[in-house]
């Protein structure tokens, strides 16, 4: 088992947030200064011809895109410390994301503001923004849109306690409609509440109940459920492909690091290969993240190609090329004496590179029985595991088993 000295000692040596401070969150490029402004736009648009319909004041729209201005920098400055921290993981991407989501949601919000207040679609405007994004974000921007209308359509307390009430209930049940086990509840809690709330909340402010408003809030939950149970799905879908593509990409031939890499040693891209490959599936075993773990056993030794000093350079490499944050830890844990793997992606990294370079340092001739290297890889891998060195990663031992025994059975020498 390793000492507490020496966990203190990694935790020193290893710290990748005080890397990440240094260099930077990867800077505000064109493209994502656009999109902010792009984001900024289509409020603009919005506040304009909202306040064109309800005739509000040129004042009233003053102040509010002024006020809109303010919090959309709040936004992206906690947007930048989400990234700063890897909560967000697909730096590359999710600006257009957040683009499209607030886009769509801005649409929906105009086309309900043209019926009783007490009927502006806040939970579907929740419902796709969190397809879109974080929760947190999602229910951010729904409160900006929120604050907007409620303002520039002069409605009153209970109106606007009525929307940021939908709107949370919107994200939340999107949020546990990821969960199909209880997509069913979800689905006819969306209904329900968006029957039930407009007409409670119009109640506390007229004491009075209105027939037509429940009928169209009624409506109204209908085609929220529809959103959550038909629309959420195809836009988390559309989302997922999109994380799909940026780890494709960063894995193609074609890729400049992916070149630079072969063009370096044919060796290493072939040792990079193979740890791709087994990492991918040693993750898909055990239920971790494929993609994650695929890119992280390919530049996993990354910094051999830069020289000394290997660790900070192939770190400074993989945030210039906007590395998920995940994949960079991976890249900076490769020769740290005494790491301790602290995800599963991580472990598998570290066991598939070791099995492979091990692999590749024994003479071909030596493993000319299937029984030889399949007792080289499971002594190895029991030895490490013995350790303590997967410990704090949380992969359980049916999991580790499940990992050796498919690295012992498999011909790992292969590149597909």
């Amino acid at each position: 088992m390793l000492t507490k000295n020496m966990k203190k000692k990694q935790e020193k040596e290893n710290s990748l947030d005080e890397i990440l401070k240094r260099k930077g969150e990867k800077y505000f490029s064109i493209r994502r200064i656009i999109y902010c402004v792009l984001c900024f736009l289509a409020f603009f648009a919005f506040e304009i011809v909202l306040a064109f319909t309800k005739r509000s004041g040129l004042d009233v729209l003053i102040l509010c895109i002024i006020i809109t201005a303010i919090l959309l920098i709040l936004f992206v400055l906690e947007l930048r410390n989400l990234r700063l921290f890897g909560i967000i993981l697909y730096d590359g991407t999710s600006y257009r994301n957040i683009f499209i989501g607030i886009t769509l949601a801005l649409i929906i919000g105009f086309a309900g503001s043209e019926f009783n207040n007490y009927l502006f679609p806040a939970a579907a405007i929740a419902i796709v923004l969190t397809a879109f994004m974080d929760m947190r974000l999602s229910l951010t921007i729904g409160l900006f849109i929120n604050i907007v209308f409620t303002v520039l359509s002069e409605s009153g307390i209970y109106v606007f306690m009525n929307t940021v009430l939908l709107l949370l209930i919107g994200a939340v049940l999107s949020d546990l409609r990821r969960d199909s086990r209880i997509s069913i509840v979800c689905t006819l809690l969306i209904v329900i509440l968006q029957a039930v709330l407009p007409e409670i909340f119009y109640y506390f402010e007229r004491f009075s109940y209105e027939k037509d408003l429940f009928y169209n809030s009624v409506i109204l939950g209908l085609i929220d459920a529809l959103l959550l149970c038909i629309i959420f799905p195809l836009l988390h879908k559309s989302e997922k492909n999109e994380k799909q593509a940026v780890f494709e990409n960063i894995l193609d031939d074609d890729y400049s690091l992916v070149s630079d890499i072969r063009h370096f040693s044919v060796a290493e891209y072939e040792h990079a290969r193979r740890v791709e490959r087994a990492s991918r599936k040693c993750a898909e075993l055990v239920n971790a993240d494929s993609f994650i773990a695929a890119a992280g056993g390919f530049y996993y030794k990354l910094g051999v190609m830069y020289g000394e000093p290997e660790r900070e350079n192939a770190i400074k490499a993989a945030i210039d090329h906007c590395f998920p944050k995940e994949v960079i830890e991976i890249i900076s844990e490769y020769k740290q004496e005494d790491f301790l793997p602290k995800t599963k992606e991580e472990a598998i990294v570290n066991i598939v590179s070791e099995v492979i370079t091990r692999l590749e340092l024994i003479d071909s001739d030596t493993l000319n029985g299937g029984w030889n290297k399949s007792m080289v890889i499971i002594k190895l891998c029991n030895d490490r595991s013995a350790k303590g060195i997967y410990d704090d990663s949380g992969l359980g031992l049916n999991q580790f088993l499940k990992i050796r025994d498919y690295l012992s059975g498999e011909d790992l020498m292969k590149i597909e």
